[in-house]
């Protein structure tokens, strides 16, 4: 069976795949929506590593996007 936690670490799969969906569709203004949903609502200060992944792509979005 596979691991339904397999994309960042703690969180699950259906809560960023719809981040990578707005990333691989340039949709970086939903995108940057999507991570500080994820950032606020879902992320325990706990799970460091998937704060560092979630922010990550959330600095991917600041990059691909000319938003400042």
């Amino acid at each position: 069976m596979a691991s339904k936690f397999g994309i960042a670490g703690g969180i699950p799969e259906r809560r960023v795949r719809p981040l990578w969906d707005a990333i691989d569709s340039r949709q970086f203004k939903n995108a940057l929506k999507l991570s500080t949903a994820l950032l606020s609502k879902y992320v325990p200060q706990f799970f460091i590593r998937s704060q560092k992944i979630v922010k990550g792509l959330k600095a991917l979005c600041y990059d691909s996007s000319s938003i400042s």
